[in-house]
């Protein structure tokens, strides 16, 4: 098991917070100029919530029924509908 100083686990919690934010809005913006948002969501999803770690669970801030989403197809849903 990896150790983090307090000090260290505030600065990656920022650092993925940041990262999230950057990501987001880069997602909306590719929508709106009609880029490939399809590939940066694919993308951000893979990077930020890694997959290839193993299990995760997401819980999407507004979700009341069902709340955590373990399967990548259900996080990629929240973020398109194609």
């Amino acid at each position: 098991m990896i150790k983090y100083s307090s000090n260290e686990i505030s600065e990656k919690i920022s650092y993925v917070q940041q990262e999230w934010a950057n990501n987001i809005i880069a997602i909306g913006k590719a929508y709106l100029y009609k880029k490939d948002y399809v590939e940066l969501t694919n993308k951000f999803i893979e990077d930020l919530y890694y997959f290839q770690k193993g299990k995760i669970l997401f819980k999407p801030t507004k979700a009341s029924r069902k709340q955590f989403r373990t399967k990548k197809k259900r996080i990629y849903f929240l973020f398109y509908w194609t």
